[in-house]
């Protein structure tokens, strides 16, 4: 052998033993996504009423929905009440869990005919009537009554 295939042997021996004392060794990654999709119903309230006189106003984006009502024109001075029918309407795809309701006073001698302060469950596309609302009286109207407009409002929150 001659000499350059000794220095050879060497340094290869040298690498060799080099690496295998360092240490050889390799590293592996791996990535994986996954991807969850969901879908969230639609929430929505519509009050409706079918009394002439009824103004409702629905606003989404609140959640508060309002039915202001003007009893029409009395005619006799018994006492008395002009009936107000509402319907709490669920138009979204998941359930209304209550429907908050309050109102203000009207005035003597009237007053908001009193409902329920909450309402609901209401399932998807259900519906609650209420069959008792509006303004009522329960003494003789007088001379001061003669000539005024009596008005009553139920506001409506909704919550799922």
């Amino acid at each position: 052998m001659n000499l350059r295939k000794i220095a050879g042997l060497l340094v290869a021996g040298g690498l060799m033993v080099g690496l295998l004392g360092a240490g050889v060794g390799a590293s592996f990654t791996d990535t994986a996504t996954a991807t969850t999709n969901i879908t969230v119903g639609t929430f929505s309230l519509d009050v409706t009423s079918t009394t002439s006189g009824a103004v409702v106003v629905n606003n989404d984006v609140t959640r508060v929905h309002t039915i202001t009502y003007t009893c029409p024109t009395i005619t006799s001075s018994a006492p008395g009440a002009c009936p107000l029918q509402i319907s709490l309407i669920n138009t979204g795809s998941i359930a209304i869990t209550n429907v908050a309701v309050t109102w203000n006073t009207v005035g003597v001698p009237f007053q908001a005919i009193p409902m329920l302060n909450s309402y609901g469950p209401i399932a998807a596309g259900g519906h609650i009537d209420i069959p008792q609302a509006g303004i009522m009286w329960g003494q003789p109207l007088t001379n001061a009554n003669l000539g005024q407009t009596y008005s009553v409002t139920y506001t409506f929150t909704a919550s799922a």
